[in-house]
């Protein structure tokens, strides 16, 4: 879910405030593909800092998208909960 929000921000037009959100949410975004590598044993390539490069960003994704975990995949919500 929060890649389609990233691809949104990124093809959305300019508004006051979006270069700093943008930022925001891809630090988090990367956070949580680095985390989300961590507990599946996902190796990550070499990286200076957040945000990763667009390059490292899309290995992990697709790494992890091998180890079970789909990024792209939308949730489904249903009563009781997201899955």
């Amino acid at each position: 879910m929060r890649r389609r929000r990233l691809d949104a921000y990124q093809r959305s037009p300019d508004w006051p405030g979006k270069a700093p959100a943008w930022r925001w949410e891809r630090s988090q975004y990367d956070q949580f593909l680095l985390q989300a590598a961590s507990m599946l044993d996902v190796a990550v390539p070499d990286h200076d800092d957040l945000p990763l490069a667009p390059e490292v960003r899309a290995i992990v994704e697709d790494r992890l998208s091998l180890a079970g975990l789909d990024v792209w995949l939308p949730r489904e919500i249903r009563d009781g909960g997201c899955y």
